[in-house]
């Protein structure tokens, strides 16, 4: 479809929305439904993504832990330089 036949389809559909109150009501709702979905949606992703990081962030650690121990280096050293817990470090 080009752009003039998509344009003037699109004026049709909003003169036809705009016509009849209850039909309009109707749009209006859905817009806002389609709004709130979309945000909702964006507002997941962007938890989704900060949540990925941070357990990145937390599995990497925990490797350069593993390689601290292989090093000989302390519990205390590796807590340290870390941030890991007594407990993280005993699960690994």
């Amino acid at each position: 479809m080009n752009m003039d036949k998509a344009i003037q389809e699109a004026q049709r559909k909003i003169t036809y929305v705009s016509n009849d109150d209850e039909t309009l009501h109707a749009y209006q709702m859905r817009e806002i439904g389609l709004s709130d979905w979309n945000s909702r949606l964006g507002d997941a992703k962007r938890e989704g993504l900060k949540e990925g990081a941070q357990e990145g962030r937390t599995e990497a650690l925990k490797g350069a832990a593993r390689k601290m121990q292989v090093l000989g280096l302390s519990p205390e050293q590796i807590r340290e330089i870390t941030g890991l817990s007594a407990a993280e470090l005993e699960r690994l």
